[in-house]
């Protein structure tokens, strides 16, 4: 009985191996669109530019800023994309072309 369900147990690896379901190498461990990283990246212009205007919301430093933000969103990714890989595979690519992003966006004063 042993040996039956050993035998099973070694079927099933190798039938998962060869459907690359394990043991696939091909594919790292972390991968993140380069594309969702730019949005994600977006989503910290409204504290950034509220950090630029020393916290008022309602100064014309901070309006100035997201619009200068928005206008300028498209222009970056398309820079940063055409120079960075479709996938990145490691937190220090996502943390530092994050903050590529933010700061082409919100330029420093």
């Amino acid at each position: 009985m042993k040996k039956l369900l050993l035998g099973l147990m070694i079927a099933a690896i190798a039938v998962l191996a060869k459907m690359n379901v394990i043991f696939d190498s091909s594919t790292p461990e972390f991968q993140r669109s380069a594309d969702t990283v730019l949005t994600e990246a977006m989503t910290a212009v409204n504290r950034l530019c509220l950090e630029k205007a020393n916290g008022y919301n309602d100064s014309f430093d901070y309006f100035s800023c997201i619009d200068t933000a928005s206008a300028f969103e498209d222009l970056c990714r398309e820079r940063i994309l055409s120079e960075i890989p479709e996938q990145l595979t490691s937190p220090g690519a996502v943390s530092s072309n994050t903050l590529r992003m933010q700061k082409c966006v919100v330029p420093s004063s």
